[in-house]
């Protein structure tokens, strides 16, 4: 198998966010064609960018999401809020850690392996935590079929023990602000606890998901390859 990237020691890697837009169904950045933009969905996206090498132009309103999410979720694992205005802070505190951050997740399929990191753990680790911002629409996704984070790292656990974990948990923080209309993206006041179910059903649906996934790109890959040679 081949894929755009690889592991330190030259296995074919892939990642939960990679898998996230290949298999997206809503309008990824859009490219200029003939001074027009036009929308690009998750797999078309995909390509352009991991395979084609396309540098889309900077959008700062796009790209102030995830900075400010880094941003908020720093702020948690490390208990340090002086980057916020005191109604903030006052929210992010309520949220107690679990107290392992970024845990280095990796997962050996075969041909491939998965990596990524688990946001917050407890020790053991039987309790997984995701942190996300979001506004009140964007935030209900979180509870659909369509979130697989943290069923993909809770495979990674029970590849390696044989249990499963006994929490999985999406900590979504309220985000208020709409930097498309100059606003500044700022802490709300609602912070949702979202309960994802667990089971070896479950994980078995999300591994096969995986390799489904990670396979169709595989060959789009190699097709792209043959048709550059040079």
């Amino acid at each position: 198998m081949i894929l755009p990237g690889t592991t330190k020691d030259g296995r074919p890697r892939i990642s939960y966010s990679q898998l996230n837009s290949w298999t997206s169904k809503s309008a990824f950045r859009g490219i200029n064609i003939g001074g027009q933009e036009v929308t690009q969905s998750g797999k078309h996206g995909y390509i352009l960018e991991r395979m084609v090498g396309y540098e889309y132009p900077p959008d700062p309103s796009k790209e102030s999401f995830a900075p400010f999410g880094d941003k908020v979720e720093d702020a948690i694992c490390e208990q340090d809020f002086s980057g916020f205005t005191d109604r903030e802070a006052n929210v992010l505190k309520s949220i107690k850690p679990l107290g392992v951050f970024q845990k280095p997740v990796e997962i050996d399929f075969g041909d491939f392996v998965l990596t990524g990191f688990i946001d917050d753990c407890n020790k053991t680790p039987t309790k997984l935590r995701d942190y996300k911002t979001a506004s009140v629409n964007s935030a209900k996704k979180y509870y659909t079929d369509e979130y697989k984070q943290l069923e993909i790292y809770a495979l990674e656990r029970y590849k390696r023990t044989g249990k499963l974990p006994t929490s999985l948990e999406v900590c979504v923080i309220e985000r208020i602000g709409n930097p498309f209309r100059g606003e500044e993206l700022k802490v709300g006041e609602n912070v949702w606890y979202i309960e994802r179910e667990i089971s070896k059903q479950i994980l078995d649906d999300v591994e096969e998901w995986v390799v489904e996934n990670t396979r169709e790109i595989a060959e789009y890959y190699e097709t792209f390859l043959k048709m550059n040679i040079k």
